[in-house]
């Protein structure tokens, strides 16, 4: 196997009962072009039997050319959403150069990884994303489920949209490890909300991504008309609506946490401002930037300005951008 172009993907697997729907996602998996590819299913306080059955499981996909199926148990952490925790988990066993997420109930096009891997190779980019559709499903029986509709709802164009509102599901990119820190590679095990989303944010606000994938769907992130979904779909949850709404405040305190830096030129890409400008006017054009309509839109991003600010005295930084 060649190591350094090798895909891990962790799927987080906690409910024994849910095997029929492992099976599919470990279907979409095989049905990916991309090779070599090594999903790591990470079980939470399976018993020796639940882990019988898993394994016994990835049997059936064991065997074909470059796809490497494993299996491991995280014990004594008991019931409850320990998801955050079992991807941590999982990112320690991924030995790849590449890293994606995948969750056991939704669905991936088989050209998902091929394409995003493509971009990834062909720029010095650390993440690329790609599109992913909602598909509404309603249960039939046992693990059968009927599509209702299908659309997009995910919308966003770039990092600057990504920290303004999450448009990208947690199976909708893939991570270069070579252009990462490891360090950096953790989900906060306190959250079992926006857990991801956070995980994105502290990556973009920090590393180069690249979106221009983003009017490519590759995927289905699918919304269980029986509520088995972590957000509550139908009727009344309490309790759920309760969990998000700490969530979203969660999310927003750490929004002012996280800072990013921006090259001018980043900077006036976003107001559609060409060509480079000249070091006698860059600070009168980058005045008209941050005093636009569309800089004024990205409320989320406006300490982003005063990072850049902080630069305009020194020219070589400006030049240097």
């Amino acid at each position: 196997m060649e190591k350094s172009k090798l895909i891990n993907v962790i799927i987080r697997f906690h409910n024994p009962e849910k095997l029929a729907d492992l099976d599919h996602a470990l279907l979409c998996l095989l049905g990916q072009q991309y090779r070599p590819l090594e999903p790591i299913v990470v079980c939470q306080d399976f018993s020796q039997d639940e882990m019988g059955h898993v394994n016994n499981l990835l049997r059936n996909y064991i065997g074909w050319d470059g796809f490497y199926p494993v299996a491991y148990n995280v014990s004594g952490v008991g019931k409850g959403d320990f998801r955050s925790l079992l991807l941590n988990e999982g990112i320690k066993k991924a030995r790849g150069q590449f890293l994606a997420f995948f969750d056991y109930d939704d669905v991936l096009y088989s050209n998902a990884y091929s394409a995003l891997i493509d971009v990834l190779e062909k720029t010095d980019s650390a993440i690329a994303f790609a599109n992913i559709r909602a598909s509404w499903q309603q249960p039939i029986k046992d693990s059968f489920y009927y599509v209702l509709n299908k659309r997009n709802i995910f919308f966003g164009q770039n990092k600057y949209d990504l920290f303004s509102e999450n448009f990208c599901p947690i199976h909708s990119f893939v991570i270069n490890k070579h252009k990462i820190d490891t360090t950096d590679l953790w989900f906060d095990e306190n959250m079992s909300r926006h857990e991801d989303y956070h995980f994105l944010l502290r990556l973009v606000a920090k590393y180069k991504s690249d979106f221009s994938l983003v009017g490519l769907v590759i995927g289905e992130y699918c919304m269980r008309m029986d509520d088995s979904n972590t957000i509550r779909i139908t009727g009344n949850d309490a309790q759920k609506d309760k969990d998000w709404e700490e969530a979203q405040k969660w999310i927003a305190k750490k929004k002012e946490e996280i800072r990013i830096s921006i090259s001018l030129a980043e900077l006036i890409s976003l107001s559609g401002k060409t060509p480079m400008p000249k070091e006698d006017n860059s600070q009168s054009l980058l005045n008209e930037v941050l005093g636009s309509r569309s800089w004024r839109f990205t409320a989320p991003l406006r300490k982003i300005g005063h990072l850049v600010r902080r630069f305009i005295g020194n020219t070589k930084k400006i030049k240097a951008n």
